[in-house]
């Protein structure tokens, strides 16, 4: 059966308030939840992505009137067009940033940072927000415009509100997803990542941190029954390394467990069997609704 979702959850996972999906719902008939047990209004999984990109269009400007009734086919359509000045506007607020990073106004970052997330919804912030914000901070460093420890205040407010954030999902089903990194990976923004737009999908997640010892993800993988294996690498692990260790990994794992690897650098590496490669957050959402599909049939 498909996952239900609560107003309440739908607020949250969307940044669309409870008070909006009521009016839109008498307006243009859309959303149109059913009723659970108590008689409060419940969503499915189908509403909760399509006004994920309702929300991302108006983010661009478009008005309610004319998205909120389109199907999803035709949101999917229109949101891969990206108005030129959405790019300048994330620019701007880039910068903006960059700079309370630089004046020293930690607790400012730490709010503007909320803020964002509170009016985008996780996924929006994540995916609109926080993955684009990502790549200008490593170049504003690569630039010298942060210093080391400047990134570092970053990588840590933007930890600990990810962290907060997924602690207030509701805990998921199937399929049981173990995230981590490999030995020599220290990164784990792309696994908080990954773990929150899983968890928003109803997915049971559990997170064992960065660099844990191959034997060990095996070992953990197989007590937990685990049904997919996540790994991130970032664009600092050496590439050629990764090929080779995703392939001794499956041959330790059970042939149920799938094995995903995130992460931009994986773009271009070579098909492996059981394995699946996400160089973007969507990937995840993609390779999850597959593999749902997959266990219907």
């Amino acid at each position: 059966m498909e996952r239900i979702y609560s107003i309440a959850y739908m607020e949250r996972s969307t940044g669309i308030s409870r008070e909006t999906l009521r009016i839109w719902e008498r307006r243009y008939g859309f959303p149109n939840p059913g009723r659970d047990a108590a008689g409060d209004r419940s969503y499915s999984r189908g509403e909760l992505e399509r006004l994920r990109i309702i929300k991302r269009l108006l983010d661009q400007g478009h008005r309610p009137g004319r998205i909120v009734p389109l199907e999803a086919a035709a949101l999917r359509k229109l949101a891969t067009v990206t108005p030129a000045h959405s790019s300048r506007r994330d620019t701007a607020l880039h910068t903006a940033f960059i700079g309370l990073l630089r004046q020293r106004e930690p607790d400012t970052a730490r709010e503007w940072l909320q803020l964002q997330m509170s009016t985008q919804g996780l996924a929006g912030f994540i995916r609109d927000t926080l993955a684009p914000l990502i790549t200008a901070i490593g170049d504003a460093w690569g630039g010298g415009q942060l210093s080391v420890f400047e990134e570092h205040l970053f990588t840590e407010l933007t930890q600990r509100l990810l962290r907060q954030a997924i602690g207030a999902l509701p805990p998921g089903g199937a399929p049981r997803v173990l995230l981590t990194t490999l030995p020599e990976e220290q990164h784990s923004l792309g696994l908080l990542m990954a773990e929150a737009i899983l968890t928003l999908e109803g997915a049971r997640c559990l997170s064992l941190g960065v660099n844990t010892p191959t034997p060990e993800v095996v070992t953990a993988c197989r007590r937990h029954e685990i049904d997919i294996l996540a790994l991130s690498f970032s664009l600092a692990y050496p590439r050629r390394r990764i090929a080779p260790q995703l392939a001794a990994l499956r041959t330790e794992l059970p042939t149920t467990c799938d094995i995903w690897a995130g992460g931009a650098c994986t773009a271009r590496l070579r098909a492996l069997p059981g394995v699946r490669y996400c160089p973007r957050l969507e990937d995840a959402s993609r390779h999850l609704e597959q593999w749902r599909k997959a266990r219907r049939t």
